[in-house]
Parts: C-alpha cells; structure tokens; sequence
C-alpha cells in the first residue's frame, strides 16, 4: 500500500481524503480475493485509485494516473475491468 501513498500526494493530483480511504478500501479486497498477486503492485495502486476516482465522480484521466504511476493505460484498464469484475463494483 505505500505504492497509493506516494501517488496521492496533493501536489501530484490533489485528490480528496474520501477518495483515497476508498482507494485504499479497493487496494485491500483487492489483496484478499488474491487477484492482486503477482501483479505489478504500482499497477493495483494506480488501477485502485482510478477506480475509486470514478466511482466518486472525481475526473481525472486514465493517462494522467498512467503518467503519474509510470504505468501503461492498457495495464490500468485491463486491471480496472478484473477488478470491477471480482469486486461486483459498478459505475
């Protein structure tokens, strides 16, 4: 989880306190339904974070968060949709 941290410092994207407690929320059922491992920990942090950015209608873009993490858009949205799926989260 110190991946999420580095990446939600204000001066970076200035995201609200709820959005990353939702992030953080997301990150950890992510690592007890075990989708998580294995996988490029910056990638579940930064699909996480965008996730939870959506789900509280906070706009910022997929490329931002790619730019930002250091990881690739595609990576972001193939980890959002297992994500959603294993979750049963809707938006």
């Amino acid at each position: 989880m110190c991946f999420l941290s580095g990446m939600l410092t204000p001066a970076n994207l200035g995201i609200k306190e709820k959005v990353q407690r939702d992030a953080y929320e997301i990150l950890k059922k992510t690592e007890e339904s075990r989708i998580a491992e294995g996988k490029n920990p910056v990638a579940q942090a930064a699909s996480s974070l965008y996730l939870a950015c959506i789900l509280n209608r906070v706009d910022i873009s997929q490329r931002v968060f790619a730019e930002v993490s250091g990881v690739s858009s595609v990576t972001i949205r193939n980890r959002i949709s297992i994500i959603r799926k294993t979750l049963n989260l809707e938006y």
